[in-house]
């Protein structure tokens, strides 16, 4: 992978523009500008009739098949490709005995956007909480609305906190309300991984190093086992030398952290990032995280994942915890593949019940600060905000008390022990190991904003 179109996407600037180039694979032609390509929901033709699924591909009036590409035999190494994936993952875990919790697809708790929703994302106010609720016997008289389950992450902490087992794992389905594009669905699959630390962890400060290793290892497993169980299938993709490229790349990380990256943006000379604190406030969106995992003096000159770290703490969801002593740094890191957005997400989790709750307290500030649009309005602001933080906050504080809780004295004895934890995306692993242009051509039944056809 010496150049951008041996990557699956690239990154660049073209008169003012920034653009993502679609690089191709073995039965799919380039795109120039992604955001060109339509990402569509699959109607049921797609999955049989070879005119459907030429057009499903369609592209400026012709398809980016390349040759005679049969719909059976494309869905059929789709399938293979998962069941091989969730295989190796089972036997992964199994031989590390790893204990299996089974995902819930309902959930009273939320710990990523429900509360994040209470502060203004990408400029604008979102004021709903709870976040995807669902009506779950709605004769019955509940205290909370019932959501979709964001991630199991809540219940694997728990699962640590109230049995023996020291290191736990799912897979399961995952829900956001964010709108399907082409790396992203509002439903999506992904293995969660959770492990008490060991105290030479903890006091060398060092706790996303011990759940980096056990990401990198079970990627490790799942590329082998691909290339020797599912080679038949990943080779009507991709070429061997991608997929040896990518072997390497497992065993060969590099960790870059947010200041650098955002260095190497304010180097493009786009306005964009020009100010630093509005880039933070936005994030780094898909352009910005495909350009920094190919940038040399990022990615370094040989292929590598890429550790995305340095996140101020003030930004970071309640349940993660800070680096070192002071509370600057959130100690979580993302996952870039090569070419590609983030594959994974990796913390160490929120140590005491102060904690959270003092996140609680900060989110609900700023939430309310955010709201005062004028300095007319700031007493009257200020105001509103003694009538309605206290409510608010204490109703955080008891919607999140389970959670709370395992980290403070439940009993005689008991001691919380910190624990570490990732998510990995599998609809993304897939898209990037078979260099494909759109999510939903990397699973078989994807779940779109707005349209449902299967």
């Amino acid at each position: 992978m010496g150049n951008h179109s041996d990557f699956p996407f690239s990154a660049y600037i073209k008169d003012g523009k920034k653009v993502i180039a679609y690089n191709g694979n073995k039965i799919l032609d380039r795109v120039d500008d992604l955001t060109e390509l339509e990402v569509r929901p699959h109607s049921f033709e797609v999955y049989y009739d070879k005119d459907a699924f030429s057009d499903y591909f369609g592209f400026r009036g012709k398809s980016l098949l390349r040759g005679d590409v049969s719909p059976r035999r494309y869905w059929t190494s789709i399938l293979n490709i998962y069941s091989v994936i969730f295989e190796s993952i089972a036997e992964y875990f199994a031989k590390k005995k790893v204990k299996y919790v089974p995902p819930t697809a309902i959930t009273k708790l939320a710990l990523y956007e429900s509360l994040i929703s209470l502060r203004s994302k990408r400029g604008q106010q979102i004021k709903y909480f709870p976040y995807l609720t669902v009506e779950w016997f709605p004769e019955v008289n509940q205290k909370y609305d019932v959501q979709l389950t964001e991630s199991e992450q809540v219940y694997l902490e728990m699962s640590l906190a109230l049995t023996d087992s020291n290191q736990v794992y799912t897979i399961g389905n995952a829900f956001r309300r964010q709108r399907s594009d082409w790396f992203s669905l509002p439903e999506f699959h992904q293995v969660e991984y959770e492990a008490k630390l060991d105290d030479r962890y903890v006091k060398s400060g060092k706790a996303l190093e011990f759940v980096k290793k056990e990401l990198l290892d079970l990627l490790g497993k799942v590329v082998n086992d691909l290339m020797d169980k599912a080679w038949d299938d990943l080779s009507q993709f991709v070429d061997e030398d991608y997929l040896d490229t990518i072997q390497k790349a497992v065993k060969n990380p590099k960790t870059i952290t947010l200041k650098e990256a955002l260095k190497a943006l304010r180097d493009t000379k786009h306005p964009d990032y020009e100010d630093q604190n509005k880039v933070l406030e936005v994030g780094l969106g898909l352009w910005e995280k495909i350009y920094i995992s190919t940038k040399e003096d990022t990615s370094s000159k040989e292929d590598t994942l890429l550790f995305l770290e340095g996140m101020p703490y003030e930004r970071a969801p309640l349940y993660l915890t800070y680096k070192g002593s002071e509370e600057k740094v959130a100690d979580v890191a993302s996952l870039l593949w090569p070419g590609y957005v983030d594959i994974a997400v990796l913390g160490h989790r929120a140590r005491s019940p102060d904690e959270i709750l003092d996140r609680i307290e900060s989110f609900l500030l700023q939430w309310f600060e955010e709201r005062s649009s004028s300095q007319e309005k700031e007493k009257k602001e200020e105001q509103l905000q003694d009538k309605e933080k206290q409510p608010l906050e204490e109703s955080l504080k008891e919607y999140y008390r389970p959670y709370i809780s395992i980290r403070g004295k439940l009993h005689e004895g008991y001691m919380y022990r910190e624990t570490v934890g990732f998510g990995l995306g599998l609809e993304r692993l897939v898209q990037a190991l078979l260099r494909l242009p759109r999510i939903t051509d990397a699973t078989l039944f994807p779940r779109t904003h707005g349209h449902l056809s299967v």
